[in-house]
C-alpha cells in the first residue's frame, strides 16, 4: 500500500494533552505524509508545543494560525482544506493513536471503491486510566465492507476513527455548504457529514481493532463517548421517542429530494451514482417510514401489520447490505407485541431486578 496520509489536527488551548498526542503520531508504523494543523489563536503553550515538534517529527509539519477563533467545525474545516494527501485520518489533540492505527485503516484503500474506514476506541479518563468499556461496542456495528449506497444511520463512527478519501471530501463536501435547508444538520457534525459523503460516493469499512485511546475529560469539547451504563438498557432502540422514525424517514425524502433537484444537474459526471443513492433513500424512507408505526400506533393489529410488512421487505437484513440488522428483528417484534412504552417499561423493571441483584 502506497497511498499519502495527511493527518488533519484541529487544535484550542491544548497544552495539557497535545504533547502525547504528538508523540504517537511520531510512533506510527505507516507515517503520515504531512501533519496539517489549524490552531484557533490558542493563548497557552499549544503553539509552542508544535514548534518544538516540528523540528524533529518523521514528517512534514504545516500550522495554520487563525487570527479570529472559528470554532470547532470550521477549524477542522479548514485544517481539511489544506491537506495535499490522497487520504485525510481525523484527529483530536488530546487522544493517543495506537502505532498501527494508520497502517491498519489504510490497507483496505487498496479497493478503489472504499472512501472511508473507521476503526473502535477504548475509552479511558485523563489519566489514560480504561473506564471498561469501548466504543462502538462489538455488538453496536458490523465489522467489514458496508457496501454502497448507504446511509449514517447504518454505520457508527467519531471523526478521531476516520480515515477518508480527500477527493470525495473535495468533490462533494460544498454540497453541504449552500445552504440546502435539509442538508444543514449533516453540514454541521462533520462526524455525520464525512460518513455522508463516503455512503453516497462509495463503501465504508468498520475495522475491529481499538487504535486510539479516546480520553473523556472535564475540557473535551463534546461529550461522545461517555454512557450510563445504568440506563443502557433501556437506550437504543427503545429510548426512541414515537415520531423519531417518522421524522427521519421524512429527513431522508427531503436530502434525496434535494440531491435530484440542486445536485445532480451540477454534478453530471456523478449522475449515474447519486440517482441511484437516491433512489436508495427514498426506498430506506418507506421502510423507516412503515417501522414508524411499530414505535407510534397503540393499535396491536397496526403493528404486527407493519412489522410482517417489513418481514416480506427484506428489511432486517444486515444494516452493511442496507437493511436494520439483526437486531432490530427482535426489539420489533417485542416492540411489536408490548407497544413501545410497555417495552420499555419491561426493560425498566428487568433492569431494576437485576441492579437489586447484584448487590445481594
Amino acid at each position: 500500500m502506497n497511498k499519502t496520509i495527511s493527518v488533519a489536527l484541529a487544535t484550542y488551548n491544548g497544552e495539557k494533552y497535545l504533547q502525547e498526542l504528538l508523540e504517537s503520531l511520531a510512533k506510527q508504523t505507516y507515517l503520515p505524509f504531512e501533519l496539517i494543523i489549524s490552531d484557533d489563536n490558542s493563548s497557552d503553550k499549544t503553539i509552542a508545543i508544535i514548534e518544538k515538534f516540528s523540528k524533529t517529527a518523521p514528517f512534514n509539519v504545516i500550522v495554520i494560525k487563525n487570527k479570529l477563533q472559528l470554532g470547532v467545525i470550521k477549524n477542522f474545516a479548514k485544517a481539511f482544506g489544506n491537506t495535499n494527501g490522497e487520504l485525510i485520518a481525523y484527529c483530536d489533540q488530546d487522544d493517543i493513536w495506537h502505532k498501527e492505527k494508520l497502517a491498519k485503516c489504510v490497507t483496505h484503500f487498496s479497493n478503489p471503491s472504499v472512501k472511508l474506514s473507521m476503526h473502535r476506541s477504548e475509552v479511558v479518563n485523563d489519566k489514560l486510566q480504561p473506564l471498561g468499556y469501548c466504543i462502538p461496542e462489538k455488538n453496536e456495528i458490523e465489522i467489514g465492507e458496508t457496501v454502497f449506497p448507504s446511509s449514517t444511520d447504518m454505520t457508527y463512527g467519531l471523526g478521531h476513527q476516520m480515515l477518508f478519501d480527500r477527493a470525495s471530501y473535495q468533490n462533494f463536501e460544498w454540497i453541504f455548504n449552500n445552504e440546502y435547508v435539509s442538508l444543514q444538520t449533516i453540514a454541521e457534525n462533520y462526524d455525520i457529514l464525512i460518513r455522508f459523503i463516503a455512503g453516497m460516493n462509495g463503501s465504508i469499512v468498520n475495522i475491529e481493532d481499538t487504535l486510539v485511546k479516546f480520553r473523556r475529560h472535564d475540557t473535551a469539547t463534546s461529550d461522545a463517548g461517555l454512557t450510563d451504563k445504568s440506563s443502557e438498557a433501556v437506550s437504543g432502540f427503545l429510548g426512541k421517542k414515537p415520531d423519531d422514525y417518522a421524522r427521519q424517514a421524512n429527513e431522508f425524502t427531503n436530502i434525496a429530494d434535494t440531491i435530484e433537484v440542486h445536485v445532480i444537474p451540477k454534478m453530471k459526471k456523478y449522475k449515474v451514482k447519486l440517482t441511484k443513492y437516491c433512489c436508495f433513500l427514498k426506498k430506506r424512507a418507506h421502510l423507516i417510514d412503515l417501522r414508524s408505526t411499530i414505535y407510534s400506533s397503540d393499535s396491536l393489529f397496526q403493528r404486527c401489520k407493519a412489522y410482517i410488512k417489513l418481514i416480506f421487505k427484506k428489511a432486517y437484513i444486515l444494516k452493511s447490505r442496507g437493511g436494520f440488522g439483526k437486531k432490530a428483528l427482535l426489539v420489533d417484534i417485542f416492540v411489536s407485541c408490548f407497544g413501545l412504552k410497555g417495552a420499555q417499561k419491561i426493560i425498566a423493571i428487568k433492569s431494576l431486578i437485576g441492579k437489586k441483584n447484584s448487590y445481594s
